[in-house]
């Protein structure tokens, strides 16, 4: 019953157990990672993916594991090499479910692809041509864009930092992603406040809010496959 519910879902989704082992997905999810059709993956996990966001199967555990412990849908941003070698960012979005036929929870998934390799490919003046409308798109734009300035006040550190600043991440994590010292991202802040003429962190963040920002992934990040709660 619940496969045939699922299969009237648009987009890609994707069910686990409580193992994290697939008990649904659909064709879209297989395109998505490489797989021909999506029998091949039942029983198995992320480990087993023919793709090279198999070598974080650890970190998704980690992020069932929160949402079994929760009970709570939660979102999950992340980059990671897919089919083809090809980099995406990811949204996750994994609600807690209850099968009541078996009486067995698991987790639905539902995948929407942010970032796609193509565009990279159409190379810089499309991505500084897509900056140049934020101004336009308001507060409703859902896009985001990957930033390639390689000449701005900002370095490329401090544009990392910025970003997940903006995701909510504290130092303490932010240092753990970058593999730096606590310190090094205070300075970092330090630095983003004077350069974006803020007096505090949180007016920091609303100024690189306000600056569109938070709809710009640094294109340093697209080197190493990564995760962040939303």
């Amino acid at each position: 019953m619940a496969k045939q519910i699922y299969d009237q879902l648009p987009g890609i989704w994707c069910e686990v157990d409580k193992q994290s082992r697939f008990t649904y997905v659909n064709q879209e999810y297989c395109n998505l990672v490489g797989v021909s059709k999506p029998e091949l993956l039942l029983g198995k996990t992320v480990a087993d993916l023919p793709c090279e966001a198999a070598e974080c199967a650890e970190i998704f555990w980690q992020e069932d594991h929160r949402v079994f412990e929760s009970n709570k849908k939660m979102q999950f941003l992340n980059i990671v090499k897919l089919a083809n070698n090809d980099w995406k960012i990811i949204r996750l979005i994994k609600t807690p479910m209850n099968n009541v036929e078996t009486n067995k929870a698991s987790i639905l998934f539902h995948i929407i692809v942010q970032y796609d390799e193509l565009m990279q490919n159409f190379g810089i003046k499309m991505s500084q041509a897509l900056e140049k409308q934020i101004p336009l798109l308001g507060q409703n734009q859902s896009s985001i864009i990957i930033d390639t300035h390689q000449n701005d006040k900002i370095s490329r550190k401090e544009k990392e930092t910025l970003f997940f600043l903006i995701q909510g991440k504290t130092y303490k994590e932010i240092a753990e992603i970058q593999k730096v010292s606590q310190r090094a991202i205070v300075e970092h802040v330090e630095n983003l406040k004077y350069k974006l003429h803020c007096d505090s962190k949180s007016e920091l963040i609303g100024r690189a809010i306000d600056l569109g920002y938070h709809y710009q992934i640094p294109n340093t990040l697209l080197t190493k496959q990564i995760s962040l709660i939303l």
